[in-house]
């Protein structure tokens, strides 16, 4: 009787667990990552493992291999950081509100390959 109640308990948080990792994202203006554009609206990440996956409503998945650093201070909203690469706005960094996470995106090679 009590292992299907502690099942149902660990089931629960494991839940909880996995939704807590998806975060909301809105772009103004259309960014970059990588090859693929994303257009101004709004966007789901998800963090698994060393993967950023992020999903808009046109139900695309961009799945980009990720570094997570710690930062020093809890950032209080999510927010993202671009950088004009190639003439296009690239999204190089997420900060995940709530958290000390920092999301560091692949920087695209420059127009030189490197």
């Amino acid at each position: 009787m009590r292992t299907p109640k502690i099942m149902l308990i660990l089931g629960t948080l494991a839940l909880a667990v996995a939704s807590a990792a998806t975060h909301r994202l809105t772009f103004n203006d259309p960014v970059w990552l990588g090859q693929n554009q994303l257009k101004a609206g709004d966007y789901r990440l998800e963090i698994k493992g060393t993967q950023a996956i992020i999903m808009g409503d046109h139900k695309k998945e961009i799945a980009v291999p990720v570094t997570i650093e710690q930062a020093p201070q809890k950032y209080d909203t999510t927010s993202f950081l671009t950088q004009q690469i190639g003439g296009k706005p690239e999204l190089t960094e997420i900060r995940i509100g709530g958290t000390h996470d920092r999301v560091l995106l692949p920087k695209p090679a420059g127009p030189s390959g490197s």
